[in-house]
């Protein structure tokens, strides 16, 4: 991909590059295309570039790209007329590809400029093309340049053959040096002639005898070769495209899951820092109730009980609404609005107007409590409304200081909905309540308490072990939660 012909880089020239490629199927690959347009160059591009493999050099290509190992490189590129030897051009072109014939073996590069010229070009053109058969049949890999009109059919209609041609611009009359694959090229040869300086009355006497001979084969494989280069384009540009969407998608892709990645974070972190509110309330509950012993003010003692109650009806697991419709600032709400409670991730009612006050009275179902007000955000879905979470959450729980707290929960006949509610209230509680251990009964069924209970417990990381209960407290029926 996108190779450049070093020759020309080293001697500082403005290489345009090329893709060059083709499947394994193919063997011969006939370039054509205006003088000047490139193809011997092509041809050196791919000489060079298998030959510096060998050598183990770096190559002037795109990141990403193949070439084979060959293990013989053949070339017939320039003239070879040798006075000395008494070999004309014709002559010393075809001693030579009889020397590669002979030689090559299967796997090997051959590279051939021009071949079967300066001869007649009907007989040259026929030599060329069983030639170039020979090499197909022994399984080289042969690139040549050609003009002859009967070498382009060949690789229309010849399995193990391919067209090339270097792209020539119609519109400019000059040649792009880009290498099209798939179509053959327009030898331009009177337009490239009055380019480089031929007389207009000349250039135009030639378009005269051109086209007094049969020149509608010539002109179908132009019109088709300018239809495939306008189908080759848009290939590209869709080519291009879906580069764009993977890339897109790629990044989708790793955009959902570091999103996934901070939610889990975020629940964990969540996770933390209820269970860090729930052990402080408690020793605060605790001193609560060691001032209250030995007084005779009972206002002590209901005040201790309900702040034992609100750490007992906090939900342990996620906050199940979405957080991000809960925006407005605490001094826009007012009283009876629905707020967030950040910090326990659950939601309660506004008991009086925030405005101005550092703290306020917010009701969490039936347990009235105080909240920094620092700590609340609400909602314009649900200003007015009672949470429908905090509804759900409100179950009657009788904490008392001196009250016998259950140390086991039963799960069974309930739906996972009430179980995992069920669940969250006995662990709030026991947490509360400084329970050591206690038993969930989920029984056995076809396993989904159990497997709800044991994941909520893996992951919320709430208990410092559990395991199934011994056989004479249900077995694998239960699971035994420490604190």
């Amino acid at each position: 991909n996108k190779a450049f012909n070093p020759e020309l880089m080293l001697n500082g020239k403005d290489v345009i590059p090329n893709n060059i490629a083709w499947d394994q199927s193919t063997h011969v690959i006939i370039i054509s295309g205006p003088n000047t347009g490139g193809k011997t160059v092509t041809l050196k591009t791919v000489g060079l570039m298998a030959l510096m493999v060998r050598a183990g050099l770096f190559l002037p290509v795109e990141k990403g790209s193949h070439i084979p190992f060959y293990p013989e490189v053949y070339a017939d590129i320039g003239d070879e007329q040798s006075i000395e030897h008494s070999l004309s051009t014709f002559s010393a072109h075809i001693k030579k590809i009889i020397h590669i014939i002979d030689h090559a073996v299967s796997g090997s590069l051959i590279l051939l400029d021009e071949l079967g010229i300066a001869t007649d070009p009907q007989e040259g053109a026929s030599l060329a093309e069983a030639m170039l058969t020979e090499l197909n049949d022994k399984g080289v890999t042969t690139l040549v340049s050609t003009h002859y009109m009967g070498l382009k059919l060949l690789a229309q209609t010849r399995a193990g053959f391919l067209n090339a041609c270097t792209e020539f611009d119609s519109k400019s009359q000059t040649p792009t040096y880009h290498l099209i694959f798939g179509v053959p090229g327009h030898s331009a040869a009177i337009d490239i002639a009055e380019q480089l300086g031929l007389s207009a009355r000349i250039t135009e006497r030639a378009r005269k005898i051109y086209l007094s001979h049969d020149t509608r084969a010539d002109a179908v494989l132009k019109d088709l070769t300018q239809q495939r280069i306008e189908l080759l384009k848009e290939k590209e540009v869709l080519r291009s495209r879906n580069l764009k969407l993977e890339d897109l998608t790629r990044q989708q892709k790793e955009l959902t899951e570091s999103l996934q990645d901070k939610e889990k974070k975020f629940k964990f972190e969540k996770s933390k820092r209820i269970q860090a509110f729930v052990r402080e309330s408690k020793n605060q509950i605790r001193q609560m109730i060691q001032e209250a012993k030995g007084s005779s003010d009972i206002s002590k003692l209901r005040k201790a009980e309900r702040e034992l109650g609100v750490v007992g009806r906090i939900p342990l697991s996620e906050h199940r609404d979405d957080l991000s419709e809960w925006k407005v600032a605490p001094e826009n709400l007012k009283k009876g609005d629905s707020v967030l409670i950040e910090s326990y991730g659950t939601t309660g009612v506004l008991l009086e107007n925030p405005a101005g006050k550092k703290k306020v009275r917010v009701s969490l179902g039936k347990i009235e409590t105080v909240i920094e007000t620092a700590r609340l955000k609400g909602s314009l879905k649900k200003r007015g409304v009672a949470d429908k979470i905090s509804k759900q959450v409100s179950v009657n729980i009788h904490t008392e200081v001196n009250s016998q707290v259950k140390t086991n929960c039963d799960l069974r006949g309930m739906n996972s909905e009430e179980a995992l509610l069920a669940m969250e209230i006995f662990l709030s509680q026991a947490i509360a309540n400084g329970i050591r251990q206690g038993i969930i009964i989920h029984g056995h069924g076809m396993g989904i308490i159990k497997n709800l209970v044991r994941d909520y417990l893996s992951s919320t990381g709430i208990c410092t072990k559990f395991s199934s209960a011994p056989r004479e407290n249900g077995g694998d029926g239960a699971t035994v939660v420490e604190f």
